[in-house]
């Protein structure tokens, strides 16, 4: 991993104040989170120490300490401070690119946020914890998982932990996604383009290597003496779902048991029977669907096709009763919307699919368990109506629901007349559930959990005037019982991004076996800079339950406008056009060349890397994306592999090409690039610090293009993040992002949707006129154009391709030949002259023409036709269906670039590529 020198100066200052990684924990030693101020209403100071009469101190690390923090570990003492958080409002954009807080943007402060620590402590029977609010102290034994403890009247909590054994300590590999059952833990292990598939057992004994290759989230399931693990495997061509058995603590051959692909998230369960019932999200048909296969000890059965849906089905989970039948649950995208979808077998047989809770909402990311006395139960994240279309910074409204605006933890009961609702959670932002439950009667949920949203805090991490856009998750276990909800159960060392995955399975004792990754992030620098490291704990066996308390559900009735009623039509009529020019057909390729997730360390508003497809496969229908994050993950390889992995998990040839690019971000003026390319594999180039300082130009960059295949695109380019125009290769950079969703446009100054240099409220990133289109054009680039989102903004933003195929060199070729048009809806842009189209340089007649065609999404108010910065033409058509042909009387000599832009009675609008042609 190739770590930014920023971060090893912070790493060694964490390391002169922060314990070193805790050792293995003995089964007798207690972990606990100790919380500074959770009822403070001002920051305090919490500096103190911790002192154990009896045994010793095993374990002390940070929780929420920022950079002006210290921890002593060996002297078992630290200085540190509660803090407040500010409100975030949008206008927080704006900061960053002002350097100040202009007058109307200031706001009261918000909450305040408690600060932390962990402690493991082995042979106490009191821990005392002297602080600068007081002394208080507690008995281990006293504190029971699920119920924190309060001290000092309140301002102190003291909540019990799992003690997690660190599976890949000094491994020298990025450990991820683990899966738990049977005894035994499973996850992926990369290190230099290569990964493992790798075993163990909880106490990190018997750990081996099951195979090599390419694999993504293993699940592992138990039962008949037998241990399962299933994962989806690379192949040469797809991704297939591949099984290896364990026996008497051997384990098999890995080998492949589904045809076609992709295949992806595979669960399974042994039934009742010892049959194991496998389930998985394959694409076929032109759909992803939920696919099945059981294996009955002996041989695998015919795969069956377990979801009914029109559209894309999602990441299915699978239970078993103890009469022999199985349950399944998935989220499916029918309707526009994504629901949650059950469906159960009796007799053998599976019976018809049902909506669970049909509802406008999100719904999705399902998982089902079935307790001790035969009742299922589901759980799901929930979200707003409408998810996924119209947000954007220059709309007055949004229509949708930003990928991540929010996230609610649902969890159900299936009874005999319809849903029955669990007790009401804890507080807290939960999601992404895993259940399981034992014998005792409880059902055990294990959470992904947002610890803190630090979106707006002041720290000394960052500059002052700056605001902070990261958030940190972890991991949590919560158990339901006769008496409703436990308190969350931290799992600790479970920082990191979103995506992070853990497992939960009840063991035959009775125990309840965790697994889970985290990435080392911590507060004061909320971003991985260490490694990923798998996790494992045993919670002891809960007492008994009684029956669970759950109440009649069905969800609430919602008046959801409608966005779009007529956008499947309008995309399916766009895919069925052809361009024809010099004996090519082209296709109208509709993506987004700039979009990212929390793997970027501003990307907590645009939710996780998985989410990203959902959004670009379903939510807006695209043909074609690009995940871009900010320098490749900060040029961390691992980052950069997973981003590239998850663009060839979801290629679908013939429906949908991720392409592989990242965002490379630097300071005006040479501006933030989107890099793109049509192979795998190429590494990230570090910014140097004469780029950084605007003393270095592109001659570096565009090396690195030649050399690996690549094609860079600028965007924002009238901001702070923007160019003064200073570089072009029209082979390398044939494209300009002239509109961004997030912000606005960058055509010219006083054109539609672009900032002004005379209110700064217009103008998020900072404002630099050099910057705009206009001023490219005029110096001669050859630059196409295109629109696409970055951050936040969705479905407003279209970056439309005219390319003679949807593979990836296909799409790179349409993007050197700037055969490409900007929108903000889902219009139909076709300029020529000639056999020429946009894009196109060409010599043309002495009185150029140019025809236009146009089917809008509704009646277009106007059409432009701009040469060389100057209108000579515009007209009113009044009608959404149009076409023009326009003749230049008056040319200039030389060389002349004409475009179009299109500007409808709705306000959306469609700029083409200019063509530039030169007089006989």
């Amino acid at each position: 991993m190739r770590i930014p020198a920023a971060a090893i100066v912070f790493l060694a200052l964490l390391l002169e104040s922060c314990t070193s990684p805790a050792p293995n924990p003995a089964k007798e030693q207690d972990w606990f989170r100790l919380t500074f101020g959770p009822s403070d209403a001002e920051p305090a100071d919490w500096s103190g120490s911790l002192e154990v009469p009896a045994g010793r101190i095993t374990h002390l690390s940070p929780w929420r300490f920022d950079k002006d923090d210290t921890l002593d570990a060996a002297g078992a003492t630290w200085k540190c401070h509660t803090r407040r958080a500010d409100t975030p409002i949008p206008e927080d954009w704006f900061v960053g690119a002002l350097h100040i807080i202009p007058k109307e943007m200031k706001r009261a402060l918000g909450p305040l946020v408690p600060n932390g620590l962990y402690f493991g402590v082995e042979g106490a029977n009191e821990v005392k914890i002297r602080t600068a609010q007081g002394l208080a102290s507690f008995v281990p034994s006293r504190v029971a998982f699920g119920a924190p403890l309060l001290l000092l009247n309140g301002r102190v909590a003291v909540e019990r932990s799992a003690a997690a054994v660190n599976l890949t300590a000094r491994d020298g590999m990025e450990d991820d996604y683990p899966a738990a059952a049977g005894g035994w833990i499973a996850w992926t292990a990369y290190k230099a383009e290569k990964e493992e598939l790798i075993v163990s057992r909880p106490d990190g004994s018997g750990r081996q290597s099951i195979a090599e290759g390419e694999f993504f989230r293993p699940f592992l399931a138990a039962g008949g003496g037998r241990t399962h693990l299933l994962v989806s495997v690379h192949t040469s061509d797809t991704w297939k779902i591949g099984m290896v058995t364990e026996q008497n603590g051997k384990w098999g051959r890995l080998d492949l048991i589904s045809e076609g692909g992709p295949d992806l998230m595979p669960r399974a369960v042994v039934d009742s029977n010892g049959h194991l019932r496998a389930v998985w999200q394959g694409f076929r048909d032109g759909r992803s669907q939920v696919l099945g296969r059981a294996w009955n000890g002996r041989e695998w059965l015919d795969p069956m096709i377990v979801s009914d849906n029109r559209s894309n089905a999602w990441e299915p989970s699978i239970a078993a009763d103890s009469q022999g039948q199985v349950h399944v649950v998935w989220d499916a995208y029918d309707d526009g919307v994504y629901n949650i979808y059950y469906r159960g077998q009796r007799g053998g047989v599976f019976q018809a699919q049902r909506r669970l809770a049909p509802s406008p909402a999100f719904q999705a990311h399902a998982a089902i368990t079935v307790d001790s006395s035969g009742h299922v139960w589901v759980a799901w994240d929930e979200s707003g109506p409408n998810w996924g279309k119209d947000t954007g910074f220059l709309l007055k409204s949004n229509t949708g629901t930003m990928l991540y605006d929010g996230r609610q933890l649902r969890v159900v009961k299936l009874g005999g007349a319809g849903l029955e609702t669990a007790p009401p959670l804890p507080a807290g932002f939960f999601e992404q559930a895993q259940l399981a439950a034992d014998k005792q009667g409880n059902v055990w949920c294990l959470v992904r959990r947002r610890d803190a949203k630090l979106h707006a805090v002041y720290s000394p991490s960052l500059r002052r005037d700056r605001l902070q856009q990261y958030s940190i998750w972890d991991h949590a276990v919560l158990r339901l019982s006769e008496s409703g909800w436990t308190q969350p159960i931290t799992l600790t060392n479970s920082a990191g991004r979103n995506d992070h995955r853990a497992a939960i399975s009840v063991e035959s004792d009775g125990a309840v076996l965790a697994a889970w990754s985290g990435d080392g992030r911590l507060y004061a620098k909320p971003y991985p800079y260490v490694k990923n490291e798998v996790y494992a704990a045993r919670l002891p066996s809960a007492p008994p339950s009684g029956a669970i308390g759950a109440t009649a559900w069905s969800p609430a009735a919602v008046a959801v406008r409608p966005v779009h009623p007529a956008e499947a039509g309008q995309i399916e009529r766009i895919r069925k056009e052809r361009i024809q020019t010099q004996g090519k057909s082209l296709r109208i390729l509709r993506g987004d060349m700039h979009r990212h997730t929390d793997l970027s360390f501003d990307g907590d508003l645009d939710g996780s890397l998985w989410d990203f497809y959902r959004y670009t496969i379903d939510a807006a229908g695209f043909d074609y994306s690009a995940v871009t994050e900010h320098n490749a993950g900060d040029d961390m390889e691992y980052i950069w592999w997973l981003v590239q992995k998850s663009n060839d998990l979801f290629h679908y040839p013939g429906r949908f090409t991720p392409v592989y690019a990242y965002e490379r971000s630097l300071r005006y003026p040479n501006g933030h690039r989107n890099l793109v390319w049509a192979k795998r594999g190429v590494r990230s180039l570090v910014r140097s610090k004469e780029e950084e300082e605007g003393v270095e130009g592109a001659a570096r960059l565009y090396e690195y293009l030649r050399k690996t295949g690549g094609l860079a695109m600028s965007h924002t380019s009238a901001t702070l993040m923007g160019t003064d125009w200073r570089d072009n290769d029209q082979n390398l950079e044939p494209l300009v992002e002239i509109y961004q969703g997030d912000r606005t446009s960058y055509e010219h100054e006083g054109g539609p949707r672009a900032a002004k240099g005379s209110d700064p409220l217009t103008q998020p990133g900072g404002f630099r006129r050099e910057g705009f289109v206009w001023n490219a054009w005029a110096k001669g680039y050859k630059l196409g154009v295109q629109a696409s989102s970055d951050h936040a903004s969705t479905h407003i933003s279209y970056a439309v391709l005219l390319a003679e195929g949807d593979s990836r060199e296909e799409i790179l070729d349409a993007i050197r030949a700037r055969h490409a048009y900007a929108a903000t809806d889902n219009i139909l842009l076709d300029v020529r002259s000639g056999d020429h189209i946009q894009g196109d340089i060409f010599t043309g007649t002495a009185r150029p023409k140019i025809s236009i065609r146009v089917e809008g999404t509704a009646p277009v108010d106007r059409v432009e036709i701009i040469r060389n910065n100057q209108f000579v033409f515009s007209t009113r058509p009044g009608k959404a269906s149009v076409k023009i042909d326009f003749e230049d009387g008056n040319p200039p000599a030389g060389e002349s670039y004409y475009y179009v832009r299109v500007l409808q009675r709705d306000g959306q609008i469609a700029w083409s590529s200019p063509m530039w042609m030169r007089r006989p």
